[in-house]
């Protein structure tokens, strides 16, 4: 908690007399990026995001932007940055709303995730054979999160050598089963 409170603090973003968090601060640009975003204008979310230097932050928010405006290489381009820097990942629904359908169904993304050594945590596809079965559900966020993004870069690039060791280890898995299947 105090990690949190410290960044808060850096950024300005506590309210010292009352030590609550305020969700909005003037002049916070990836608070006016995300409005532009809410508001269909990703290229002025890009614009403003270009001055800012945190890494990470602006990195992730741009992948935002990428997937809005359907700028499919350097959405990858930014992932594959963000998975070489980052130790840890947190999904968010975000991630997920600007991300094309093309994206998602293909390999691309799902490689450059599999590759990473980054722990990944939040907001994942779900499966309900998968998520009805207790050894799955005993497992660590980080390890639950790595077999779903193992799955969905072996079902998209066909690899069933990878798919058979998934179904061996969740035989209930339906998914794997119809992709070995298919």
């Amino acid at each position: 908690a105090s990690d949190v409170r410290d960044l808060y603090d850096n950024k300005g973003f506590i309210d010292k007399k009352t030590s609550n968090p305020h969700i909005y601060v003037q002049g916070d640009m990836f608070w006016q990026a995300n409005e532009y975003l809410a508001n269909a204008d990703p290229q002025k979310a890009l614009k403003l995001l270009d001055g800012i230097n945190d890494e990470i932050v602006t990195l992730r928010a741009k992948t935002l932007c990428y997937g809005a405006i359907g700028e499919t290489q350097k959405y990858l381009q930014t992932w594959s940055e963000i998975t070489e820097i980052s130790k840890h990942i947190d999904m968010t629904r975000a991630d997920w709303f600007f991300m094309e359908m093309p994206v998602y169904d293909s390999q691309d993304i799902w490689h450059i995730w599999l590759a990473s050594k980054a722990q990944y945590t939040g907001i994942f596809p779900r499966f309900d054979s998968l998520d009805a079965n207790k050894n799955y559900l005993s497992l660590p966020e980080q390890e639950q999160a790595r077999i779903l993004i193992m799955y969905c870069a072996y079902e998209s690039s066909d690899n069933k050598k990878e798919l058979n060791k998934l179904y061996k280890r969740f035989p209930d898995w339906v998914e794997v089963r119809e992709a070995l299947e298919s």
